[in-house]
């Protein structure tokens, strides 16, 4: 019931501040389902008029300036009581995200009609790449706690499996076989020339809303990633530790394109990173992410914004960023 009573009560903060963030003037803007006030009063329209209960809010006259994160910002500090005294949340210091060593399946596409994708294991090479990996890794990540997330497909756990041979036991403080950051679904057993036309046409289609036959679009791994993410945030508050991912060349672009608000046309400007390719996003002071410049390059999202627009989050509110996301 006490979590009942907090979501209402930060409901009802929510919208007040963005009541008077849009209500300067004598006009305001009605968010979410119609009513009348605590006082009885009804609502006001964007129009600065009353509604029926049942009659559907109007937004044509509402001028969109802001992104979202912009309009929190605003209204936050019209009502900085409101999150006076508020206890702020910590966050892992770093967050790697890192895509597979190379596959079988890499070497030659005629195996994704043999054997089913999760269970294609690493080349002879991968497994040298993903050892060069692990060392690599205890060298970035130096002291701290660190956290593992991998796909459950069989190159994403060799790799992770490496990386563990390289890594001191006592740092290594979890390991995670995660569904949500597994590789985009193709279907089952396809044909060889049937993937060779598929991938053309998502490539004149473009990856994020082109739906593979019996398999996903990459809009369904954006929703997957976007859930994972939620449960890291809640998960993870360790201050000095490091969160390692490893996942596959589509999941880790879209994982980083929910992070720092990316676009479509941003995301479908980037390319698919080398096998074990890092994105590394270290944590600022205020609590907000940055990716690193060599992150950028092996992805080409050199136009892409670089910065987090949430920082870290605040019992009882989020700490949103006071300034436009920079790129």
């Amino acid at each position: 019931m006490a979590g009942v009573v907090f979501w209402g009560t930060l409901a009802s903060q929510r919208w007040q501040t963005l009541h008077a963030l849009r209500g300067r003037g004598g006009k305001g803007v009605c968010i979410g389902r119609g009513g009348r006030s605590a006082g009885g009063a009804t609502r006001a329209t964007v129009d600065g008029g009353s509604r029926a209960e049942d009659a559907p809010p109007d937004f044509s006259s509402v001028q969109q300036h802001y992104s979202m994160g912009e309009q929190r910002r605003r209204a936050w500090q019209k009502f900085p009581d409101v999150h006076a005294g508020s206890t702020v949340v910590p966050r892992p210091r770093r967050i790697i995200l890192i895509r597979h060593a190379e596959s079988l399946g890499n070497v030659d596409e005629v195996v994704y009609t043999q054997m089913p994708d999760w269970k294609i294991p690493l080349s002879q090479r991968g497994q040298e790449q993903a050892a060069d990996l692990g060392i690599a890794l205890r060298e970035l990540i130096g002291e701290g706690s660190v956290f593992i997330y991998h796909s459950p497909y069989l190159r994403t756990t060799q790799t992770s499996q490496a990386i563990l041979r390289h890594l001191p036991p006592h740092q290594v403080k979890g390991v995670r076989e995660e569904p949500r950051v597994s590789e985009q679904q193709f279907g089952n057993l396809p044909h060889l020339d049937s993937i060779r036309d598929s991938k053309v046409a998502r490539k004149m289609y473009g990856r994020f809303f082109y739906r593979f036959k019996n398999g996903e679009a990459g809009l369904d791994v954006y929703s997957r990633i976007s859930s994972f993410i939620g449960t890291l945030r809640r998960d993870h508050l360790e201050e000095n530790s490091t969160i390692v991912i490893v996942t596959h060349g589509l999941a880790l672009r879209l994982f980083l394109m929910r992070y720092f608000q990316w676009t479509v046309e941003q995301f479908e400007a980037t390319h698919t990173p080398p096998h074990c390719g890092l994105a590394v996003m270290e944590r600022l002071s205020d609590g907000r992410y940055e990716l690193t410049p060599s992150s950028l390059e092996i992805i080409g999202a050199d136009q892409a914004p670089r910065m987090s627009a949430i920082g870290r989050s605040c019992f009882r509110r989020a700490f949103v960023d006071s300034s436009p996301t920079s790129s």
